[in-house]
């Protein structure tokens, strides 16, 4: 049957009890960015996110976080404008938006800007197949970027809503819920990604690491 993101507004019961996790799962851990292979290439960076051969680097002050760059099995990602992640606090009904530019090299040089414009929709109590959750904060996130080489004129674009589900309790979302369409030259493809996390707040450098569900 056709999953929902649900409802906006104050609190509403998120009924995602009956998500099965099709191909696995996804785990990650946030550490020091010293002990990545690429921390030194940004020197700004706070904490570093490593999910497989993916690290991704933030800048994280008491009033936000931003995206400054990211290893992608060896290809260097960097930010000539770093893309805002989040601000503190935010609270139901809270809003940002912002614009990032990237840079990174596979033969030829990539350019790509990042659109975000972001909203706390909705609070109340979010269940999931291990667990139900109270108090829980979700977050809307309406995103585009956009991928042009210049020499050939090449281009791949994806444009997305992305809805995270937040516990005070847990620093990693406990659902994100994506859909949207990609465009690479022409080719228009439509997709929906729905994960859970089903193992948190495992001890490491941070005080946590994550598992997720793989498409639930």
């Amino acid at each position: 049957s056709t999953v929902l993101p649900g409802a906006a507004g104050a609190n509403v019961f998120w009924n995602f009890a009956s998500l099965v996790p099709t191909s696995g799962s996804n785990s990650g851990q946030y550490v020091t960015p010293s002990s990545t292979t690429l921390g030194s290439t940004f020197p700004t960076a706070d904490v570093a996110n490593v999910s497989g051969t993916y690290v991704t680097y933030y800048d994280v002050t008491s009033a936000q976080s931003s995206w400054i760059g990211a290893d992608n099995g060896g290809t260097l990602i960097t930010f000539s404008d770093p893309l805002l992640e989040m601000t503190y606090p935010f609270t139901y009904g809270a809003t940002f938006s912002d614009i990032g530019d990237r840079q990174y090299n596979v033969g030829v040089v990539v350019g790509s800007r990042l659109t975000r414009d972001v909203i706390a929709d909705g609070y109340g109590t979010l269940v999931l197949p291990n667990a139900t959750y109270e108090n829980v904060l979700r977050v809307r996130i309406e995103e585009t970027y956009r991928d042009t080489t210049p020499n050939p004129t090449q281009y791949f674009e994806r444009e997305s809503t992305r809805y995270e589900w937040y516990s005070e309790t847990e620093r990693y979302p406990l659902l994100v819920f994506e859909t949207g369409t990609t465009d690479q030259g022409g080719t228009v493809a439509s997709f929906t990604d729905i994960n859970y996390a089903f193992v948190l707040t495992v001890a490491d450098e941070y005080g946590y690491s994550y598992t997720t569900s793989d498409e639930g």
